[in-house]
C-alpha cells in the first residue's frame, strides 16, 4: 500500500543527493555531456522510503592539445565508464529530518599516453598509448532537516580510485622510469543552510566537489 515503482531506459539524466557522487547532465555550449546511458529504477513506498537503483553507460572523451584554433568537439580519444549506483533515502525519521547514503561504482577503460611528439606547427601525434582499466567507489551520506523558517542540508562523500593491474603498463624495459600511483583518495562536501524568516529569505552553501 502506498508503494511506486518506476523506470526509465536510455538516456539518462539526473543526480543523487547534490551531485557530489553522480551528477549526470548535459551543455551543449561548452560540449559538455555525462548523461548515462541505461536504466534507472525508482521505488517510492508511502513517501517515506525512496530507493533508486541504476546502471549503464557513460561514453566521453577529450581533444589532447589545447589552444587557438583547437576545436574541443574533435576528440582525440574516448573514455569509457560502466556505471552502477544505489542511494536509500528515509525522510522524516523524527518530524522534520531525513538521511539516506548511497553508493556509486565506475568501471573504466582511460587511453594511457606514456609521450606525445610535435607533428606540426600547432599540431601533435600521440605514439605508445595503452588502455587503463580503472575502478572508482564513491559512498555517501546525506541529510536534510527543514525547520518553521529555516532548512538545513549535509553532505559528504569519500572516493576511491585505483588502477587495476598497473605494472602490466610497464611491461616494457622503456617504461619502466614512468611513475604513477596505482590509488587515490580524496572526499567531498556539501553544506547550505537558508533562512526564511518572512517575505525575504537567505541561504549559504558550502562546496567542496
Amino acid at each position: 500500500e502506498g508503494q511506486t515503482l518506476s523506470g526509465s531506459g536510455g538516456d539518462l539524466y539526473g543526480q543523487f543527493g547534490r551531485g557530489l557522487a553522480l551528477n549526470l547532465w548535459e551543455n551543449q555550449g561548452i560540449d559538455w555531456d555525462t548523461s548515462l546511458r541505461g536504466i534507472w529504477l525508482k521505488s517510492r513506498w508511502r513517501d517515506v522510503w525512496s530507493i533508486d537503483v541504476l546502471t549503464g553507460r557513460i561514453a566521453g572523451g577529450r581533444h589532447l592539445p589545447v589552444g587557438p584554433g583547437v576545436d574541443p568537439r574533435i576528440r582525440d580519444f574516448s573514455d569509457n565508464s560502466e556505471v552502477s549506483a544505489l542511494s536509500v533515502f528515509r525522510s522524516n525519521i523524527v518530524p522534520g529530518a531525513s538521511l539516506g547514503g548511497y553508493v556509486v561504482r565506475v568501471n573504466s577503460s582511460n587511453p594511457w599516453f606514456s609521450k606525445m611528439r610535435n607533428l606540426f606547427e600547432g599540431g601533435y601525434v600521440t605514439v605508445d598509448s595503452a588502455n587503463v582499466q580503472t575502478q572508482s567507489v564513491t559512498p555517501g551520506l546525506m541529510g536534510e532537516y527543514l525547520g518553521p523558517d529555516f532548512d538545513l542540508y549535509v553532505e559528504v562523500t569519500r572516493r576511491e580510485h585505483r588502477i587495476i593491474d598497473g605494472d602490466s603498463l610497464f611491461s616494457s624495459a622503456q617504461s619502466k622510469w614512468f611513475t604513477y600511483e596505482d590509488s587515490q583518495r580524496g572526499g567531498g562536501g556539501y553544506g547550505s543552510i537558508s533562512y526564511y524568516p518572512g517575505r525575504l529569505g537567505m541561504t549559504v552553501e558550502y562546496k567542496n566537489y
